[in-house]
Parts: C-alpha cells; structure tokens; sequence
C-alpha cells in the first residue's frame, strides 16, 4: 500500500507540475564488483532495471528488483562470455546482505537462459513487459541509421543521437558501436525520456555498456549494425 500511494503521488506532480528525476553515479562504466554493488543506487520510484555490461573476457547481468517482496539486485556473472552462468550475487539494500549462489530463486526477473536476457536488453523487449524505465535501445538506433540523422564516426566506431524533438540542442539518446581487432564496443544511454512535462533521466543511465567485448551475442549485434551502415 505504501508503494502505490507513493506511485500515486508521482502520477499526480507529473499532471500538476515539470519535474525532474536524476541519476547519479559512474559505477556503470566499470567493473561491478560484489563491493560496488552494495553502493549501487535504487530506484526513487521503485522502477526495476535491467543492464548489460562486458569489459574485456567477462559479462554480466545487473538485476535491479525493486518491485517485488523483497528489494533486491541481482548480478549474473557469464566470467568468460559464452552464455554460461558461473555465479549469481544477490545483495538485499535493507539487510545489507550479500549472497554469492548458483541461481536466484527469489527474484521473478531471473532467467537462466542469459542469451535471450542479454538479446532482450539489447533490443529494449525486456522494458516493455516490466516496470522498468523505458530506455531507448536497438529500434531507436536503428531508425537514427536508417534515416542517415545525427550519425557520426568515432575513434574507428560509430556515434550515434536521438534528439529531442523540442530542444534540438539535446539529445535523448547516444549509442556507440565499434569493431577492433575481433572486440567489440556496444554502448546505449539514455540521457532521458519524457511522460507529458515530466523529464525522467534512468537509473542506470546505461542499458548495455560493453567495451573490448568477446561476447557473440555483442558481436552478432555490432557486426549487423556495420552492415546496416554500410547499407
């Protein structure tokens, strides 16, 4: 009952008033360790999130479940990139608790099969049968490349902005995309999103955020979005 109550309210500031909500923190650029994740932020409206990251040989899986039973974050951990769980770290923000297991039986976001999870994220599916933040992920980027908008090339990789359609200074959304020497970088931020005059920036910020990536579901997605443009 507390949470709806809080979520009414939320409902009503955005029909009364312009209002601002801010993430904070750098912790999604680098590795997530089991000490960092008891630092990692929750959700101020109990929105749940979904992040994909992988640096170098490892990838991982950040759960943020907050609108369950039980608050918690959950980190899968694939240590060498081939769709293989090798532990599961789920930390309890009242408790304080951390536990390192196989799976996670608590939490209803939890999936073994990583490959469609980490697919689902990159594509945005997964933000739209849950209550997440709605982060700007593969249709936006594909359709900023398709219409040859706001494209440009970077350090030997590709930038890519949704802009604000009212404040053509702003963008909404930056991806970044890259091939070297058989790694890839894939990185999708929203900066933020608009419901009628609220402006409601997520927490993380970052959806999938991989660099220097071995992963073949991350190369599978880099290696489409050089032939689309290509194209």
């Amino acid at each position: 009952m507390k949470k709806m109550s809080i979520l009414a309210l939320l409902v009503t500031f955005i029909l009364l008033m312009p209002i601002t909500l801010m993430s904070d923190g750098t912790w999604w650029t680098n590795t997530i360790t089991k000490d960092v994740m008891r630092v990692l932020p929750e959700t101020r409206d109990f929105r749940n999130y979904f992040f994909l990251q992988s640096l170098d040989d490892s990838t991982s899986i950040l759960i943020g479940d907050f609108s369950g039973q039980q608050e918690m974050i959950i980190q899968i951990i694939d240590q060498n990139s081939d769709n293989t769980i090798d532990a599961v770290y789920e930390y309890f923000p009242k408790s304080k608790k951390l536990r390192v297991r196989k799976d996670s039986s608590i939490s209803q976001y939890f999936s073994s099969d990583i490959g469609k999870m980490k697919r689902d994220i990159i594509s945005g599916s997964i933000y739209q049968n849950t209550y997440t933040y709605q982060m700007k992920s593969m249709e936006t980027l594909s359709y900023v490349i398709s219409a040859d908008l706001n494209l440009y090339t970077s350090d030997r990789g590709y930038i890519a902005k949704f802009i604000d359609p009212d404040t053509k200074t702003m963008s909404m959304a930056e991806f970044y995309f890259r091939k070297e020497n058989n790694r890839y970088d894939l990185q999708f931020k929203t900066n933020y999103y608009k419901i009628f005059r609220l402006e409601i920036h997520p927490t993380p910020p970052y959806s999938v955020y991989c660099r220097n990536s071995k992963d073949p579901i991350v190369a599978e997605t880099v290696e489409k979005l050089l032939k689309d443009v290509a194209k």
